[in-house]
């Protein structure tokens, strides 16, 4: 398993878009960067708390973006593993580009948007599991 110290990547790429505004997807992505080794989707959603169908789709989201890779099952393990290809990402985008700025900016009022109700639902005591920050 090859793991770079930093990826550049461009918001450019659909792909690379699509991973990164979506809150859920970006703590698959924290979760597997903390594993020291491959992590079947059975691990990440136990230690992430998260539904089957949901993390599917955000290893789906991060693989076709280049964040991640697949190692297929096994021997007895009956699962693909995955694991994080750097341990810091760069996203880039074109200042001159209006649709990059405007997507740059929708990223993080999504991000800002979620933090927040995440930091409401730890203060009402109601937080769940499912969508770790």
């Amino acid at each position: 398993m090859i793991r770079h110290s930093t990826m550049t990547l461009p918001i450019s790429n659909p792909a690379v878009a699509a991973a990164v505004r979506d809150p859920l997807t970006k703590s698959v992505l924290e979760l597997l960067r903390r594993f020291t080794r491959s992590a079947t989707p059975s691990e990440i959603g136990k230690v992430g708390g998260i539904e089957f169908r949901a993390l599917r789709r955000s290893l789906d989201l991060l693989e076709e973006a280049g964040l991640i890779g697949r190692r297929p099952a096994e021997g007895a393990r009956r699962e693909p593993s995955f694991h994080a290809l750097g341990d810091a990402f760069i996203i880039t985008f074109d200042a001159a580009d209006k649709a990059q700025v405007a997507l740059v900016e929708e990223i993080d009022g999504v991000m800002a948007d979620h933090a927040r109700a995440r930091i409401r639902e730890a203060l009402t005591g109601s937080l769940s599991s499912v969508h770790p920050v």
